[in-house]
């Protein structure tokens, strides 16, 4: 497991990270959202969703299982499941590159979404199953 650093910024581009798991192994990160200011983004009154594609025009996707772990300082947990990740396609025992992305989001009259942290996942094949 690792922290995953994102700014939430408006009208700027999310954090760009990639992301290494294996096939059939269970996957978790620990993502701490800042301001611009670099003080904690909180996240109380947002919700998160995630998911992963082989690639952004795939009609298939894989949705991460996202939880507040400490909603004050901006921080919460992202992953899936080793269930989840033996789904995953992986290709003549080669790694295969999907693409990611979080998004924080209100559930005002006037939703508001902030995409604030994508990148490529990179899966490994398994061989033990």
């Amino acid at each position: 497991m690792t922290t995953i650093y994102a700014r939430v910024v408006q009208n700027q581009k999310p954090t760009y990270k990639d992301i290494n798991n294996d096939q059939g192994s269970t996957y978790t990160d620990t993502i701490t959202l800042k301001n611009i200011d670099d003080t904690p983004f909180d996240l109380t009154d947002w919700s998160i969703r995630a998911s992963l594609r082989r690639n952004v025009a795939a009609s298939t996707a894989t949705s991460f299982t996202c939880t507040k772990t400490d909603a004050a300082n901006g921080e919460f947990t992202m992953g899936l499941t080793s269930v989840q990740t033996a789904a995953l396609t992986a290709q003549n025992y080669m790694p295969t590159i999907y693409v990611y992305d979080v998004e924080i989001y209100n559930a005002d009259e006037t939703p508001i979404v902030y995409r604030v942290l994508r990148g490529r996942a990179k899966v490994e094949p398994e061989v033990t199953r």
